[in-house]
């Protein structure tokens, strides 16, 4: 904002040929005098200047608040709903956070999922993925949420998986993928359920489309607890 001014330098009153200059006796004697024209317009320089100096560091000062805040977060994948709570060993534990982006409100359904030790590596960008045990419409489904389409194989619509659970050998199968070419499925997910409820970790291995084999590790303990619940809750598979 420009500054307001108690009166203008350049208006006709102040350079009026009626205006008398001070004489030498008064100017000499130490008296109040008039400012010359050339000595308002350097004082009206001078409050312009620090007008000016004085916005410019108010900027200054906003655009580092700004940079400062936080912006729009990402929308995160839905792994970033997990709890924080963890499990035995140290690892996250089971959670039913994000419960409803599994069962799409599905009635007497339940899911549960815990995130990858560490995010990986697929084309063009890194994501964490989350191994799901979901029970819906009686269905005991085991899928690794991967965010990521897997390698085409050939002669085949499946994509091979290796796993290993705690320090047991490493095993390969072909899992079949969503229609979204986001998750990839156990063949048979109660029985995979219930090896999950026996051991501590999973090893988990696949391809991403357009990318290197990448291996993650999900701490899978106190599954077993949240398999009598679902259970109790109407999960027939769910049971042993």
């Amino acid at each position: 904002m420009a500054p307001i001014f108690a009166g203008d330098p350049d208006d006709p009153a102040h350079d009026s040929p009626s205006a008398e200059p001070p004489d030498s006796a008064g100017a000499s004697s130490g008296s109040p005098s008039s400012l010359t024209r050339l000595e308002k317009r350097v004082a009206v320089a001078s409050i312009i200047a620090g007008g000016l100096v004085t916005l410019v560091i108010l900027m200054m000062r906003a655009g580092a608040s700004a940079s400062a805040s936080p912006g729009p977060a990402a929308a995160p994948i839905p792994a970033a709903a997990v709890s924080a709570a963890a499990a035995a060993d140290g690892g996250p534990a089971w959670t039913d956070a994000n419960s409803e982006t599994w069962i799409r409100s599905a009635r007497r359904a339940v899911a549960y999922e815990v995130p990858a030790d560490k995010p990986v590596s697929v084309w063009m960008r890194t994501v964490r993925p989350a191994l799901v045990v979901r029970c819906e419409r009686n269905i005991l489904d085991v899928f690794v949420f991967t965010d990521s389409a897997a390698r085409i194989e050939r002669d085949t619509p499946d994509h091979t998986v290796r796993f290993q659970f705690d320090e047991g050998t490493e095993e390969s199968a072909r899992w079949p993928d969503a229609d979204t070419h986001d998750a990839i499925f156990a063949p048979d997910g109660a029985a995979f359920a219930r090896r999950l409820a026996q051991a501590r970790t999973l090893r988990f291995g696949f391809t991403p489309h357009n990318a290197e084999p990448v291996m993650m590790t999900f701490t899978v303990a106190g599954l077993a607890p949240l398999l009598e619940r679902a259970a109790k809750e109407g999960c027939k598979p769910a049971v042993p």
